[in-house]
């Protein structure tokens, strides 16, 4: 019953950290006054209700649901050496994430922007897209031209300034 209890309150007090702790760390005072909804700080808000917050929560439903598959795939088999490996569940696994990232993407950095066009100066492009050059020829170009017909657009929809002015920030440098 004590190995429970720890695990537990280990479990709430990476939960939280989890909220708090990133590439921008937010005191611990504005997660709970964000969480409780009496926080005005719309920068912190945004990172905490729109990113962290869901990544945790999946994280906590994703590995109860792992630890559940695990102990069903044990018992059923009667093999404590069961795994999803050996059934081929983790490839059908990997698909159904394409998949889901494909339908409904996965940048929170590009919502954020389109969200809030005013705090960002520059977006960059990273990951494996990249070569030590830059930005490999064949993801920039897309790019460079969804910015141009977009231009030839904006003055016609205030949408499609919103793009064009998206899209600049990936392929010019600012204007300040």
């Amino acid at each position: 019953m004590k190995t429970i209890v720890l695990g537990a309150i280990a479990i709430i007090i990476l939960f939280f950290a989890n909220l708090a702790w990133g590439s921008v760390n937010i005191p611990w005072q504005d997660v709970g006054a964000i969480i409780s909804g009496s926080q005005t700080d719309e920068t912190y808000r945004y990172i905490l209700l729109e990113s962290r917050l869901p990544a945790a929560i999946a994280a906590l439903l994703s590995g109860a649901a792992l630890a559940t598959s695990g102990l069903l795939l044990q018992t059923a088999f009667r093999n404590p050496l069961a795994g999803p490996d050996v059934f081929g569940i983790s490839s059908g696994a990997g698909l159904a994430v394409a998949i889901v990232m494909l339908a409904f993407g996965g940048n929170i950095a590009l919502g954020f922007a389109l969200k809030y066009p005013q705090r960002v100066r520059k977006l960059i492009l990273n990951g494996a897209n990249l070569d030590p050059w830059g930005v490999k020829l064949h993801v920039q170009l897309p790019v460079v031209l969804g910015y141009h017909i977009t231009r030839l657009f904006a003055g016609k929809r205030s949408e499609a300034r919103q793009k064009m002015e998206l899209l600049g920030l990936m392929v010019n440098e600012p204007h300040y």
